[in-house]
């Protein structure tokens, strides 16, 4: 998806006006199907997939030194995503779409594969701290750097 335009980023923000943006959370983990939820008054169908209504309330991450997380906050409407959470030992992954209330079925723009960490979960609602995937401390097998191979990085000896 190429990056958002700004005049894309003001409607997405903007709290008045007479084309709506809607925000889609999908939420999957490894063990179970996905939860569709819209922050809107009412359900909608995008792409074939009914999105239920949900007031989530996403805070945007902090400018700070640290990891960037953002706070996911979402009603716990269905008693499985409390039960998948509790028995899930690879966690949550959240997507966000943006698309307008009357052509739901083109994305504006996404967020993908952001990890749902450190959940507390009430009889109300669900939190937790979305994080991107982190990349840098994944593990990647040994290269061998042999000088025929990279003969670039060696160094011939005379």
């Amino acid at each position: 998806m190429p990056p958002i335009s700004a005049s894309d980023l003001e409607w997405i923000y903007q709290r008045d006006g007479a084309e709506p943006a809607l925000c889609l959370a999908t939420i999957t983990g490894p063990e179970t199907g996905p939860f569709r939820l819209v922050r809107n008054a009412e359900d909608i169908v995008s792409r074939g997939n009914v999105f239920s209504a949900a007031w989530f309330d996403v805070e945007e991450p902090a400018d700070n030194d640290g990891q960037p997380v953002t706070r996911f906050v979402f009603p716990n409407v269905d008693r499985q995503i409390g039960l998948i959470l509790m028995e899930s030992t690879q966690g949550l992954v959240v997507h966000f779409e943006w698309v307008r209330a009357s052509d739901p079925d083109t994305v504006k723009y996404n967020l993908r594969q952001l990890k749902l960490r450190n959940v507390r979960i009430t009889p109300v609602t669900i939190e937790g701290e979305l994080s991107p995937a982190q990349y840098e401390i994944e593990s990647y097998q040994p290269v061998r750097i042999l000088p025929n191979a990279f003969p670039g990085l060696c160094k011939l000896r005379t």
